[in-house]
């Protein structure tokens, strides 16, 4: 008897084990189908640039997709987190990989899956329900820089390197007596006498400005 109920109770966790394990499957499931609801419509909403041919071929095809396309602008897109370049070639649409390119159909056939995958990883470590919910351009590209000078911009202070070599070469010129003394250089002559011998000496120097 002992036997009997130890064996049902190891059925009924093992029932509860594979009922749980359903729910997972069922609970993915149902993420993937509001993921590409929310694709189809974003999709939908989709406006091609008019005269733009890339643009309004790529549009067609975006209604089949199921990762998400943004237009950056020049060619450029956004398939998923993957930055890819499209153009017309013989009358077909083109998407360049690598060193060459493939046509539209198959590109998608071939990265869409992996693409899809990539977006789930990165839904569930962000921590939202749907990668539609996510910044798709601010994660591929980082964010964007704020209006006004950019980081590398230079200060209205700093000499370029195109400016550094021509005030490097007007110092040598100035010194080798071959050109004019350059701004910021000042040459002071000293004349001395010895044993009435008289020789003139130019010392030329950068000049400083104090802030």
């Amino acid at each position: 008897m002992n036997l009997r109920i130890e064996e049902l109770l190891r059925l009924i966790a093992e029932k509860d084990s594979e009922i749980e394990e359903l729910r997972s499957q069922l609970d993915e499931r149902l993420r993937r189908i509001m993921d590409l609801e929310g694709q189809l419509d974003i999709r939908s909403k989709y406006v091609a640039v008019k005269g733009d041919l890339v643009d309004e071929l790529l549009a067609k095809y975006i209604l089949n997709c199921p990762v998400p396309v943004k237009r950056l602008g020049g060619g450029f897109y956004l398939f998923g987190l993957r930055k890819i370049y499209a153009k017309i070639m013989n009358g077909k649409l083109v998407i360049r990989v690598g060193g060459g390119y493939m046509v539209i159909d198959e590109f998608i056939k071939t990265y869409a899956d992996q693409e899809l995958q990539r977006l789930y990883r990165v839904a569930e470590r962000e921590g939202v329900s749907s990668f539609s919910e996510l910044d798709l351009e601010a994660i591929a590209l980082g964010p964007k820089s704020p209006t006004g000078k950019s980081p590398a911009a230079r200060s209205s202070t700093a000499r370029s390197p195109t400016d550094k070599k021509k005030f490097g070469s007007s110092f040598r010129s100035s010194m080798n007596g071959t050109g004019r003394t350059p701004k910021g250089v000042t040459s002071k002559k000293i004349v001395r006498t010895t044993n009435g011998t008289t020789t003139t000496t130019t010392t030329t120097f950068a000049r400083t400005t104090k802030k």
